[in-house]
């Protein structure tokens, strides 16, 4: 007996979605339904079995993850060879930026050696 027939109350078939056609195409398939029940049933319709895993499988892959956020600040030792540069090669401008950042990370780091040693 095909699993397309109309009166083919032997076989279950899968509907994607609630109401809609079952996913083997079966114009007007008599037993029809979603998820569970369809997953549990011992007698289905290859063809919707075949969709039902694809799909089942596609949403397992498909679970969203937490990611959180991601720490992009550069390091000291990353950003020196920039102001480096900007010393050397770069314009008035770039140098004076470069000057003061350089001062800047010079106290921030004066800063954090001094409260690792005395951490009041």
């Amino acid at each position: 007996m095909s699993t397309s027939n109309v009166y083919n109350t032997e076989i279950m078939h899968w509907a994607p979605t609630r109401g809609g056609r079952p996913a083997c195409g079966t114009r007007r398939a008599i037993m029809s339904t979603t998820g569970d029940r369809f997953e549990n049933e011992p007698r289905k319709c290859v063809k919707c079995e075949a969709k039902w895993n694809s799909a089942k499988a596609l949403s397992e892959s498909a679970e969203k993850k937490y990611i959180g956020t991601i720490d992009m600040t550069p390091t000291w030792v990353g950003v020196l060879p920039i102001y480096i540069a900007a010393l050397q090669d770069g314009s008035p401008t770039a140098q004076a930026s470069a000057r003061e950042e350089l001062y800047r990370m010079a106290r921030l780091a004066d800063r954090a050696q001094k409260e690792a040693h005395d951490p009041r």
